[in-house]
């Protein structure tokens, strides 16, 4: 990791967001490593990739606010990751005004969307949990977007 976790980080979303961009996702009751595990289905090419996934967030569409999984009440196997995050940022030495920056971002449990790009707290969650890829699920019962990141893909035959 070199000194600019911030342009790796978007380097590293803008390279995987179009990988899955024709696909639907299957979110099963499995559990692998003590993750929930989800199916892709690519309408493109007909195939299927099986892997692991935890909820990085969540985006409430009036408000404009980002939340961590870590703060929302859900089944801690779905958010494994982003308290991994946490745990970095609070740990985090701060030395410079970047780190001070990353440090915030990982351990408040709620942020305006409009002080932060939602882009930018994204790719630093995906490159430092190293995800593979990311989606969103749009919850119409509370008008809330979660954002998942995927890990561990493995091909399946359909």
């Amino acid at each position: 990791m070199s000194n600019n976790i911030i342009i790796e980080s978007l380097d590293y979303f803008f390279e995987r967001r179009e990988e899955f961009k024709n696909s639907r996702f299957n979110i099963t009751d499995e559990i692998s490593d003590l993750m929930p595990v989800a199916i892709l289905h690519n309408n493109l090419n007909k195939t299927a990739k099986k892997m692991r996934y935890n909820m990085i967030g969540t985006i409430n569409k009036h408000t404009n606010i980002f939340t961590w999984a870590w703060h929302l009440n859900i089944d801690k196997q779905k958010y494994i990751k982003t308290k991994q995050l946490l745990i970095y940022g609070i740990n985090k030495d701060i030395r410079t005004l970047q780190d001070t920056f990353i440090k915030r971002i990982l351990t408040e449990s709620s942020m305006e969307l409009s002080l932060i790009n939602m882009t930018l707290i994204i790719s630093i969650a995906l490159y430092l949990t190293k995800a593979h890829a990311m989606f969103t699920d749009i919850n119409t019962n509370n008008d809330e977007i979660n954002i998942y990141g995927l890990y561990d893909i493995d091909d399946l035959s359909v």
